[in-house]
Order: structure tokens, then C-alpha cells, then sequence
């Protein structure tokens, strides 16, 4: 089990607790159409996430728990959260079939998902996939998005939909950054090799990532394909050719130089001579290194 839940034999069965990750059952799905409607149909909802104090939802001798209200946030896949930011990262913002992003926005990609996979990225709390308790899919609680059910009403609906619950120090980052706190809970990381396999598997295949080098060039190619073909949408095969067609760096700094060897230096030097110059350049490590 992934340390970031309590062995489910130790919890108390009476009563609910912050970080509690509660199923989409016919019960709570008629509270959530009742009272919070777009709530209960959206699909995007997999789970709801208990936000409420532990301590306020405790029901001691019998009696109603001390908070009023029990808070919940909805719960979806962390496809639909990565997706959202390569959306904001996607520099092209036409029809295509692919975002495409600059590998600068790889790297912040990269970021914001080592943020978010160790919970310090406020507007979300990571849950990680756990198949033993019938929790397949990673996903994150959209925290700044709750609702409200009476805890009087309701108090027994959400603890029968109980399917998991977070460890201690889990609940209390969760709490930190529900109350935007201003110090930082520690819970256990990732182990950082287990972190860096994480965020390469998040990281969907299906994204063009255009070196920033090569954006300008790409940009215009682009400009050229749209006025080309007016009103119709970007293939991925299409894509690919524009990102193919676009030279390196290097092979453009060596074809300036070979076409003022050619127009300066045509009487002075021989053929040969231009070619074995080229071939110099070509071969020097420094020139590679500065071109890269």
C-alpha cells in the first residue's frame, strides 16, 4: 500500500476524518443532485475528497459532530490536470489534432508536476493510484472548487462511501493547504529516481515539444502552412513535416559560411580549399558546442 494512506483495519468505522476519499455511490450522488446538481453530472467527478477538521467531524456518545457542514472536494484523473496546463503551455493555439509547446514549457511541465506529485502546489492535492483499495486511477482533489453537505443529514451517506483515507502527516498537508497556512507541513517525498519515472509516465506522448531555438523558425513555417491552407486543421503528420523541414542550427550557421566562401572568396580559393574549411568547422567540438 502507497504510503500515502492509513491501513484501512485502522480507522475508526464511527466516524469521518479530513482526507477521507469518498466513492461516487447512488446515495451521495442523489445528496450531490439535490443540493450541488452540476456536481452530480459531471463526469469529471470520480471521488470527493473530505476537507472538514477530523476533530470537527468527530461524533462522540452518540451526538452530532461538531462542525455544521461537511466540506468536499471533487476528485478527477490527473490526465485531465495535465492536459489542462500543456493547454496553457501550447504556443501554436490553432486547431490542431496535438498541442505543441516549446521544450521550455517541457521543463515547466516538468516543474509543476514535481510540485504537484508532492503535494506543494496549492490548488490541488495529489492522490496516488492504489489498485488494493479499489482505487485505479492517479488522480488530484480540485481544492479551491468544494461543496458544502449538512452534517446532520448527510454525516452517515459520506462515511458509507468511504474508500480510502490518508495517512497522518498526508492529512495534515492537506489541512495546511486547505487553510493556506504559512508553514510547511513535512510529509514523506517521492524517492526522487521513483519521482522522475512518475512525472516521464504523466507527461503524455501526444504533445509536440519545439525546441525554443528553433521557435521562431517553427513559427514562421507555421504562418506559411495557414495561409496555405486556410480553415483546416492541423494533422499530426503535418506537424511532424513542419518540425522535420526546420534545419538545426549549426547546418544554417555552416550554409552562411559556405555561401561567403563561395561569393568572397571564389578567386582566392580553390574548391578544395572551401570544402576542407567547411570540413573544419563542421568537425570542431567548439563550434558544435557554442551551435548547440
Amino acid at each position: 500500500m502507497h504510503f500515502t494512506y492509513v491501513d484501512p483495519s485502522c480507522l475508526d468505522a464511527r466516524n469521518l476524518r479530513q482526507g477521507d476519499l469518498l466513492r461516487r455511490t447512488n446515495e451521495l450522488d442523489s445528496v450531490l443532485s439535490r443540493f450541488h446538481h452540476y456536481y452530480a453530472v459531471n463526469s469529471q467527478n470520480k471521488y470527493f475528497l473530505v476537507l472538514t477538521q477530523s476533530c470537527d467531524l468527530v461524533r462522540r456518545k452518540g451526538e452530532s459532530c461538531k462542525s455544521r457542514y461537511i466540506s468536499i472536494a471533487p476528485v478527477r484523473s490527473l490526465s485531465l490536470v495535465v492536459n489542462r496546463m500543456i493547454t496553457e503551455l501550447d504556443i501554436c493555439g490553432i486547431d490542431s489534432d496535438v498541442p505543441i509547446c516549446t521544450s521550455r514549457g517541457r521543463q515547466q511541465l516538468h516543474n509543476f508536476l514535481e510540485r504537484l506529485i508532492n503535494n506543494n502546489e496549492s490548488n490541488y492535492f495529489y492522490l496516488q493510484a492504489e489498485p488494493s483499495l479499489s482505487f485505479p486511477e492517479d488522480c488530484c482533489a480540485f481544492l479551491r472548487i468544494p461543496v458544502a453537505l449538512r452534517a446532520e443529514k448527510h454525516y452517515a451517506k459520506c462515511l458509507e462511501a468511504r474508500l480510502l483515507s490518508l495517512e497522518g502527516s498526508f492529512q495534515a498537508k492537506l489541512g495546511w493547504l486547505v487553510g493556506q497556512l504559512f508553514s510547511r507541513v513535512g510529509t514523506e517525498d517521492w524517492e526522487p529516481r521513483q519521482l522522475q519515472k512518475k512525472i516521464k509516465d504523466s507527461i503524455v506522448d501526444n504533445v509536440f515539444w519545439v525546441d525554443d531555438k528553433n521557435l521562431r523558425d517553427f513559427q514562421n513555417q507555421m504562418d506559411k502552412w495557414r495561409d496555405a491552407h486556410k480553415g483546416q486543421r492541423l494533422d499530426v503528420r503535418t506537424i511532424e513535416l513542419i518540425v522535420k523541414s526546420i534545419k538545426p542550427r549549426k547546418q544554417k550557421v555552416i550554409e552562411r559560411i559556405q555561401s561567403i566562401l563561395e561569393s568572397s572568396f571564389e578567386d582566392t580559393l580553390s574548391v578544395q580549399e572551401r570544402e576542407k574549411i567547411l570540413q573544419r568547422i563542421k568537425n570542431d567540438p567548439h563550434v558544435t558546442t557554442l551551435l548547440s
